[in-house]
């Protein structure tokens, strides 16, 4: 093999490795956009269910229906963050021949739709929209809420316990919360941990 040959080959190698090198740090970095967005679109996730919620339950309700339910909403935002000020009301307006609505909350004079605020506030908002819709469409008295509160905060967790409580006690539902959270097991009537069950069960051998 001639020198201008081993050269050549060397030269390519070196290419390779850096290529290689580039191609890992590429999948590093997608790596890390995909675990900054990946909240994001679960909160966005959110959003889009509460404001469907809200949709089927304005095709059914009337308007004095859901002012109770917007009263509702700001007794679960006043009792639960009990550290800020916080309203909520829903604006419709009148687009291409069709009612819309938006939801919008107001901290102090300041005020945005829900996606402008933390998870927490709108994973609150549409739990109330859920149960509400649950009683108005006059389904089951179960309502399942899957890891439908993922997004508050440890601060809030008692409160939206004893909150939870008190409105399934009212509105007649049995809600069951599946959740990630250990602390919301301490604040509501019973719960099940499953992965001890999954755990600590055996099966007899055949």
């Amino acid at each position: 093999m001639t020198a201008s040959l081993e050269d050549a080959l060397l030269n390519l190698e070196r290419q390779i490795a850096v290529g290689e090198s580039r191609t890992q740090d590429t999948k590093a970095r997608l790596a890390t956009i995909d675990s900054q967005t990946q909240p994001l679109t679960e909160e966005i996730g959110c959003l889009r269910e509460a404001q469907g919620i809200l949709q089927q339950l304005t095709d059914t309700l009337s308007i004095q229906s859901i002012g109770e339910i917007t009263k509702a909403v700001n007794e679960a935002l006043t009792y639960i963050f009990f550290d800020q000020d916080l309203r909520f009301r829903v604006s419709s307006a009148v687009k291409r021949g069709k009612v819309q609505y938006e939801l919008l909350v107001d901290d102090r004079g300041r005020e945005g739709n829900i996606h402008a605020y933390g998870g927490g506030i709108y994973a609150i908002i549409a739990t109330v929209l859920k149960m509400s819709l649950n009683v108005v469409t006059k389904r089951a008295p179960v309502i399942l809420l899957d890891e439908s509160l993922s997004f508050v905060s440890d601060r809030y967790i008692d409160r939206t316990s004893e909150f939870l409580n008190e409105i399934s006690e009212n509105l007649g539902l049995s809600a069951i919360l599946v959740t990630h959270q250990e602390k919301f097991k301490h604040g509501l009537q019973s719960s099940i941990n499953i992965k001890s069950l999954v755990t600590e069960t055996s099966y007899a051998q055949a």
